[in-house]
């Protein structure tokens, strides 16, 4: 009978108790844990780069893990170089870990105390040895990268007196934004950009010529097409590229579209 009584009232006290972050926030973010910390915010940017230094604010930023981290409570990133703390060097006497992967390269990095996981494959299993003895084997979900959130500048140099027929000098950028957690902690995986889009020259709606495709993240506008205050651009981000640690550069498909006001 007390048993019976005792496991409802752990039901409704598990009801109370808090709940761990990493399981409200639903799946992990990465190979890391949120801590709160001091940190700079990115910079205000202009036509010339930073144009104000970011201010300091408290926010959470992920923090490296364990080695022997239960690998349901994080995830790796396809071809990127994934951080772990390496294990603590060997007492005197003590052999020292040993690791090997599948699915993926490890190595230790002593001089950082790190142990590097590149992962090619989206299971990984690692496994550690000290001497010929395993002491753990634990199995890795690895997922692809958070894709970059691309933002569309336009600057002109539109001239007081332009007449119709003349040229409107203008430059159109697009910067590929690494997601805030992906770049504060893995930093040479994180680095993005634009590499093709489409523009399109509207006037009252009505499309000029064809469209332009753009291989790149930035373009002259008046070597393009000659147009007129009050026409508008359409521009179709199509595909951004990634370059990790190694210099390797992937391509991912992008969908976003962007409206311009030509004034």
């Amino acid at each position: 009978m007390r048993v019976r009584l005792f496991l409802p009232a752990l039901f409704l006290l598990s009801l109370w108790l808090p709940v761990p972050r990493l399981r409200a926030q639903g799946r992990p973010l990465g190979p890391w844990r949120m801590t709160y910390q001091m940190v700079t915010e990115r910079a205000e940017w202009d036509d010339w780069g930073p144009a104000k230094p970011g201010k300091k604010v408290l926010k959470l930023v992920p923090t490296a893990v364990r080695w022997d981290i239960e690998p349901d409570s994080i995830r790796l990133f396809l071809n990127c170089e994934n951080p772990l703390i390496a294990p603590a060097k060997p007492r005197k006497g003590q052999l020292p870990i040993r690791f090997t992967a599948t699915g993926a390269t490890v190595r230790l990095d002593a001089k950082r105390r790190r142990l590097l996981i590149v992962p090619s494959d989206s299971v990984v299993i690692m496994s550690a040895y000290r001497g010929q003895g395993l002491v753990f084997k634990h199995v890795f979900r690895a997922v692809a990268p958070p894709l970059p959130t691309v933002e569309c500048f336009y600057s002109n140099t539109q001239p007081t007196d332009l007449k119709p027929g003349e040229e409107w000098e203008g430059r159109l950028n697009l910067r590929a934004i690494p997601s805030y957690y992906f770049s504060f902690f893995m930093p040479d995986d994180a680095r993005n950009r634009v590499s093709l889009s489409q523009i399109s020259f509207l006037r009252n709606d009505t499309l000029l010529n064809p469209p332009c495709i753009v291989k790149g993240p930035s373009v002259d506008i008046g070597s393009i097409n000659n147009f007129l205050p009050g026409d508008s651009m359409q521009v179709d981000v199509q595909q951004v590229q990634r370059q990790n640690f190694r210099g390797v550069v992937e391509a991912t498909p992008y969908i976003k579209h962007f409206a311009v006001a030509l004034r």
